[in-house]
């Protein structure tokens, strides 16, 4: 697994620097303070005294993070406390166990180590910690209808993954002599779209068609669940919106001031 990039941010505990992940923080890492090994994100005492997990929302709110929730097992093997286990967000609401191995190979467990005595355990769900939601349509998934490419996605919605490509910088559009449509702003509910065509100049490709979708709902709280959206949208609307015939097989999208910028190459 590769490591995140980081950022220093200074522990109300201890008032030492600490790295903090610049993005979404990998299951089963700590967002504990090196120091101090105190938790980031406050957690308050439950019954007996248990620490009780932190919910994405404010997870989100104090730290920027997205589709993830803290938990905080029990070392099987010393017995203290791990404070600030980054898991899915479903995993604090799914009962799950911290243990020496896993039950079984096909057991949905999630590898850390402890950051006490540096041993691995594991914390396993009884069921996978995953929305019974779809993150795309909102319908419910069957127990065998989850994509197998991301299961936070129906069947229906996953092949869609495969038609959004990240825009790097410092590297050509798939084709300067193209024109694209931009879409700006996002909804959850592709029923309310309307798309009206605008012209203007853009420093990529000189004049382009712009298309500016106009809906209401929401930014999505992340990038590949925004271009995702756009593309549904852009296929409710019909292939040949703003007058011209996209291909959903060339979608980028870029960040622009408080904006998520997608273009649908035509």
């Amino acid at each position: 697994m590769a490591t995140p990039e980081t950022r220093n941010a200074t522990c109300k505990i201890c008032f030492k620097e600490t790295p903090v992940p610049t993005g979404n923080p990998p299951f089963g890492s700590h967002l504990i303070c090196v120091n101090c090994l105190t938790p980031l994100v406050g957690v308050s005492a439950g019954d007996a005294g248990t620490p009780q997990s932190v919910a994405p929302e404010l997870l989100r709110r104090h730290m920027g993070f997205t589709g993830r929730c803290l938990i905080h097992p029990f070392c099987p093997w010393c017995q203290d406390v791990n404070y600030g286990v980054v898991a899915p967000s479903e995993g604090r609401l799914t009962p799950w166990t911290a243990q020496k191995e896993p039950s079984s190979p096909k057991a949905f467990a999630l590898k850390t180590a402890c950051v006490h005595c540096d041993k691995e355990f594991y914390v396993e769900w009884d069921e996978a910690p995953l929305p019974a939601d779809c993150a795309l349509c909102r319908r419910k998934i069957r127990p065998i209808g989850r994509a197998t490419l991301d299961p936070r996605f129906c069947a229906d919605c996953g092949p869609k993954l495969t038609q959004v490509h990240e825009r790097k910088r410092k590297t050509d559009p798939p084709g300067t002599a193209l024109e694209y449509a931009f879409l700006v702003g996002f909804s959850r509910t592709p029923s309310s779209a309307w798309i009206k065509a605008l012209q203007k100049r853009d420093p990529e490709i000189g004049e382009a068609p712009i298309a500016a979708l106009m809906v209401s709902g929401g930014v999505p709280a992340s990038p590949i669940e925004a271009a995702m959206i756009t593309v549904d949208l852009a296929t409710t609307v019909g292939r040949k919106a703003v007058q011209h015939e996209i291909n959903l097989s060339k979608v980028s999208y870029q960040n622009f001031r408080s904006y998520l910028v997608i273009k649908l190459w035509v």
